[in-house]
């Protein structure tokens, strides 16, 4: 498991995180990477600056979402924080979808967890800190909310 905490304030938003990741094979799976892959993995936890924005994005879970969340989002081309914040939901849907079409492409069932992703960065719109999280379940759409207490892995 993955830790991915995060302490919310006025002046400064504190992320913890390890920084593993890892691809495992599915149970009963050959050694080849390429075959048989869980792609219900949760074997990553990474902090990503996005520094035209003043941000920082960090997530726990499904590597292949994280990956496509993070680079989304990297290649947006708002640069305020709260834009962001606005693209967010639709970013984790389509990387959501993404995910699900090239696992059903592959044989593989689309996790029904695909994690945690968290974003942090200085709101002009709010004069503070704004901290907002989504939690990845492709079976819904997927909405950001702000978190304005510490929040830690369970």
């Amino acid at each position: 498991m993955s830790v991915l905490n995060v302490f919310p304030g006025a002046d400064a938003v504190r992320f913890v995180v390890d920084t593993s990741a890892a691809v495992e094979l599915a149970p009963g799976a050959s050694s080849g990477f390429s075959v048989g892959l869980d792609l219900a993995s949760h074997g990553a936890s990474k902090i990503v600056p996005i520094v035209h924005a003043g941000a920082l994005i960090a997530g726990r879970g499904n590597l292949f979402f994280l990956a496509t969340v993070f680079g989304r989002m990297l290649c947006e081309t708002d640069r305020s924080f709260d834009g962001l914040c606005d693209r967010l939901s639709a970013v984790c849907n389509e990387s959501a979808r993404a995910i699900a079409s090239a696992a059903k492409s592959f044989g593989f069932e689309a996790s029904a967890d695909l994690g945690e992703v968290l974003m942090a960065g200085w709101s002009r719109e709010r004069g503070r800190m704004r901290t907002v999280a989504v939690f990845g379940d492709p079976n819904r759409p997927m909405e950001p909310f702000d978190l304005d207490e510490p929040w830690v892995t369970p």
